[in-house]
């Protein structure tokens, strides 16, 4: 899995804050997470200009960290944005999305599909018709909170 950025966004409001208003300014860059390098690196690939400053993960914000600081220069990541609001730091943060490569998802579901299914896959796969094409593993989709089990193309 890896997370792309997607847009920035006001700590605040959450409203979206252009791309061409983040460029060309000095950003203190404020990231309490497992890996700040992570976000530091991603704005670097940005070309965005700041001056990095991590803290533990899971670390517990007070407005003292963010003394003699111009708020309006805070970036830091949507995990952090959400304790920053309560602080009422009017900063901004950069949103992402995980992105997961297909072919997880699919050994994903294929593996419990095999645990929790096993007879499902045994029939598809005992298939004795040589003129069939080859059986597809079955997916899971849980309407309603019932598993049921769907033959689908990839």
């Amino acid at each position: 899995m890896t997370l792309a950025p997607v847009q920035f966004r006001g700590i605040l409001d959450d409203q979206p804050v252009p791309a061409s208003q983040c460029a060309d300014r000095q950003w203190i860059a404020v990231a309490g997470i497992g890996n700040p390098q992570r976000f530091f690196d991603t704005l670097q690939a940005m070309d965005l200009v700041f001056e990095p400053r991590s803290f533990p993960d899971h670390h517990a914000y007070s407005l003292a960290d963010f003394a003699g600081l111009d708020q309006a220069s805070v970036l830091t990541t949507e995990k952090d944005a959400v304790k920053l609001r309560t602080l009422g730091i009017n900063g901004t943060y950069l949103a992402v999305e995980a992105r997961i490569r297909p072919e997880l998802i699919d050994d994903v579901l294929n593996r419990w599909t095999l645990k929790h299914r096993p007879h499902a896959v045994t029939g598809l796969a005992m298939s004795n018709f040589a003129s069939y094409p080859t059986p597809v593993m079955p997916r899971p989709v849980c309407p309603e909170n019932r598993c049921w089990i769907l033959a689908a193309n990839p």
